[in-house]
């Protein structure tokens, strides 16, 4: 994790907000961001991305991003809607360190959980 955040972090506390996504079961979301790249023809969208990563294996950075863009492509949507959208459900915010990568480090059930959580949110 802290390779990964090192090059995004200049401040103490800045790590701990980056930290944030991998230290709690689930993160509290911006709505600002949740609004604007979350829309309502997302969802259905980001549940088909949670479902197909359900299954996805082996569940590293270079297999999730293959996953995510075929879910892209296949619900018809461009592929930086989609990874907006999961970044969003799955770190709480508009901004953080490379995706798949993040992805990646918190692991299939956690991943799954939070964007099935935002497919879901109101």
């Amino acid at each position: 994790m802290l390779t990964l955040l090192k090059p995004r972090v200049k401040k103490l506390d800045q790590l701990v907000e980056e930290l944030r996504p991998f230290l709690v079961v689930d993160p509290e979301i911006d709505l600002a961001a949740a609004a604007k790249h979350v829309t309502p023809q997302m969802r259905p969208v980001l549940a088909t991305l949670a479902d197909d990563l359900s299954w996805t294996s082996p569940f590293d950075a270079v297999t999730i991003e293959q996953v995510l863009r075929s879910t892209a492509e296949r619900a018809g949507v461009k592929a930086a809607a989609l990874i907006h959208a999961t970044r969003v459900a799955v770190t709480g915010r508009a901004v953080s360190a490379g995706l798949f990568d993040v992805l990646a480090l918190l692991g299939r059930d956690r991943v799954v959980h939070r964007i099935r959580r935002m497919a879901d949110y109101t």
